[in-house]
């Protein structure tokens, strides 16, 4: 109800903004969430995971197909997240994806309710969360449509910035022990990547001459106990429960991804700038240099400190990941509410000059200009995003990879047997694990089957065109279905 109240209150214009902020929200984070299978690798791996905890009622140790995961090493909040909504909405894709769809939303509203609270404007507000969601870094798989931790400690970082720069503005302590308690959280989804804007905040506490004030402040040292509780028990108790897994955690998130090139991933230093102009910020990158150069000349100290952090934790979080060899594309994921902020800033210039200038009436001003200024320049971006979510497709070269994995949904979700006795499928399978695992939950199984041993009679899945060469030289066969890459054949015989 005082929700309700203070949405009453708000001046019209403000009303306007937060309604669409509401519904143009929805549709990059939320629709058709559930189209793609599960994505293979990371996605299905946490899904599983997930699936463990709520089997077994375990949620300390991770596990992975029965055994102690030592391979994802990362903390277990997103686990526990995954396991809540399958109690809630039973297994599958929508409910592991719907929590960090749900946190990668906030994020967008945490931005927008601060750059409205610095800027007075709430379409300035809206223009960034508006940049932030036709990024197409941040609304992709691996970050914010799919079970990954990326979105979350996203959301967890980037808010415990914003209240460490609403501390440095206006002093009240209880500010920096609940931003050091959303820093823990997200260490506590994604590990020390988490702590990667901690350089740049400390830069901009120094040229802003708070970082000892901040050392004075008490509050400081009971979010840091906060911190040492949680991280260090956890710690603690997990290696208790299975002895090497600190030594996991050094190699996985610090010592071996810093200094070598994990599973191959290398890449040339520019790879990540190249990213942000070729598509994960391609529409908005041009406006953050531009709001970076506006926003450090503005009349206004408050805007010129919120620019000073931007640039400060940017230009240090991405040293950081450029100096790690390896290098993954979802690691810029972190710096786009940072340049998204920035991007608006000229924007703000824009409104601030409709506000100043008398000629126009100020309904004009304040409710048709900001919305035909939305329309000329969101456009195009928001409806490529729309595009792009909208009735998600594999791409042609994914198709080998995950037709099985439709055809074994399609069972789950019809409730009905797979059409075939067994899968065959060579390589890594974690995504068909994980729908088999759906099958298993149902009352039906599909066991693997080695291509070269099969029986006669045997109807057979199958993908891969590698595989489907292997077993047309070595057997008679009736093709029974084919849809898109995905095939059924009855064994009839040995050639």
């Amino acid at each position: 109800m005082a929700l309700l109240a203070r949405l009453r209150a708000l001046p019209s214009g403000a009303k306007w903004a937060v309604a669409l902020f509401l519904v143009l929200g929805y549709f990059p984070l939320f629709l058709h969430l559930d189209t793609l299978p599960a994505r293979l690798f990371d996605e299905s791996r946490q899904a599983l995971s997930a699936l463990e905890v709520l089997r077994t009622g375990d949620w300390l140790v991770t596990r992975y197909q029965g055994v102690t995961d030592l391979y994802n090493t990362k903390p277990p909040l997103l686990f526990w997240l995954i396991t809540a909504s399958y109690a809630l909405l039973g297994p599958g894709e929508l409910a592991m994806r719907l929590p960090v769809a749900i946190l990668a939303w906030l994020t967008c509203f945490v931005l927008l309710r601060y750059v409205w609270r610095l800027t007075g404007s709430p379409w300035t507000g809206l223009f960034a969360a508006l940049i932030l969601l036709t990024s197409g870094g941040y609304v992709t798989t691996h970050v914010a449509r799919t079970a990954d931790f990326d979105a979350p400690m996203i959301f967890f970082m980037f808010t415990s910035m914003v209240l460490l720069h609403r501390w440095s503005r206006a002093g009240d302590g209880h500010l920096v022990f609940w931003s050091l308690v959303l820093l823990s959280l997200g260490v506590f989804t994604k590990s020390v990547q988490a702590m990667l804007y901690l350089p740049g905040i400390l830069f901009a506490l120094i040229w802003e001459r708070r970082l000892v004030p901040l050392l004075k402040e008490r509050w400081t040292y009971i979010g840091a106990g906060f911190f040492l509780l949680l991280i260090g028990g956890f710690l603690v108790l997990r290696e208790g429960a299975e002895a090497g897994y600190l030594e996991a955690v050094l190699y996985n998130d610090i010592t071996g991804r810093a200094g070598q090139a994990l599973d191959g991933h290398a890449a040339p230093p520019e790879f990540y700038i190249k990213l942000l102009y070729t598509w994960q910020f391609n529409h908005w990158w041009w406006m953050s240099l531009l709001g970076a150069a506006l926003g450090l000349a503005h009349r206004d100290e408050t805007i010129r400190s919120w620019t000073r952090w931007l640039v400060c934790i940017s230009v240090c979080y991405l040293v950081a990941i450029t100096s790690a060899r390896t290098k993954m594309e979802w690691y810029n994921a972190p710096l786009l509410p940072l340049l998204a902020a920035l991007a608006a800033i000229p924007l703000h210039v824009v409104m601030f000059v409709l506000k100043e200038e008398r000629i126009t009436p100020s309904f004009l001003a304040w409710r048709v200009l900001p919305a035909t200024l939305a329309i000329l320049i969101f456009t195009v971006p928001y409806l490529t995003m729309l595009g792009k979510v909208y009735k998600p497709k594999e791409n042609a070269w994914d198709w080998t990879y995950y037709d099985c994995a439709y055809a074994i949904r399609r069972a789950v979700r019809e409730k009905v047997k797979p059409a075939a006795d067994v899968v065959c499928f060579k390589g890594d399978r974690q995504h068909l694990d994980f729908q088999l695992a759906l099958l298993h939950e149902a009352g039906s199984d599909l066991p693997y089957a080695d291509i070269g041993a099969l029986a006669s009679g045997t109807t057979v899945m199958l993908s891969q065109e590698a595989v489907e060469d292997e077993m047309i030289r070595s057997y008679h066969a009736l093709l029974l279905e084919s849809r898109d890459a995905m095939r059924i054949y009855r064994i009839l015989g040995r050639k």
